[in-house]
């Protein structure tokens, strides 16, 4: 998620829920600008499990190895 942070940083995220009027009114186990974060990572990886993109293994490429003769 490193880039989005950079891309949306936490001031316009918080400005964009500021503008939108969903600021917590309690505090809660997920803060508005992390949920904004994770949707938008969910965009992203539309085609991909709900886990967070982060969390998932990394695959190595599924490119053929050529035989060594």
């Amino acid at each position: 998620m490193g880039i989005l942070t950079k891309v949306f940083t936490a001031e316009l995220v918080d400005a964009a829920i500021a503008k939108h009027d969903r600021a917590e009114r309690r505090r809660r186990l997920l803060p508005a600008r992390l949920v904004v974060y994770f949707v938008l990572a969910l965009c992203l990886f539309a085609r991909e499990s709900y886990e967070l993109p982060e969390a998932r293994p990394r695959r190595p490429p599924q490119h053929p190895v050529p035989a060594r003769s």
